[in-house]
């Protein structure tokens, strides 16, 4: 009886967190696409749940508001929202909009717009290009963004 409890236990834990992420506000998330290999990266004030709602309409509506609505309406694909990611969380816009840009910057397979990092500074992106390779080189992570002193 007390293994059916665990189980039990271990899997409404599990579904509590996903709601628990849903439900954050401030954050710079992660949406990948599941039917290719790349992701949209965002932020948002609201609540996740509110900000993935209005994804949906736009690609629903035919919107291109931004890289995820326009990957959706021109290829067809669909995003993987059960899989969002929270990257970091943080109240200030001003910070946030940066740890958004530097996420985008650092994510390769990335379906956001060239305007969405224009105003990451070039020093900023040097720096970290700098960083990414030395941590490439030495087989490591780099510490967690919100670690940085912004």
């Amino acid at each position: 009886a007390n293994k059916n409890f665990e189980i039990g236990s271990e899997l409404f834990s599990k579904i509590k967190s996903s709601v628990k992420t849903l439900e954050k506000s401030n954050v710079v998330y992660k949406i990948p696409c599941y039917n290719c290999n790349k992701s949209y990266i965002g932020q948002t004030s609201r609540t996740l749940k509110g900000r993935i709602t209005s994804h949906k309409s736009d690609c629903r509506l035919n919107k291109k508001s931004c890289g995820l609505s326009e990957h959706v309406v021109e290829s067809g694909h669909r995003m993987n929202y059960d899989n969002v990611t929270v990257l970091d969380s943080e109240e200030n816009l001003l910070k946030r909009t940066f740890l958004e840009m530097f996420h985008i910057n650092g994510e390769k397979n990335n379906l956001n717009k060239k305007s969405d990092i224009n105003n990451l500074s070039k020093i900023y992106t040097y720096i970290l290009k700098i960083e990414s390779e030395k941590s490439s080189l030495q087989n490591s992570n780099l510490p967690p963004v919100s670690r940085l002193a912004i």
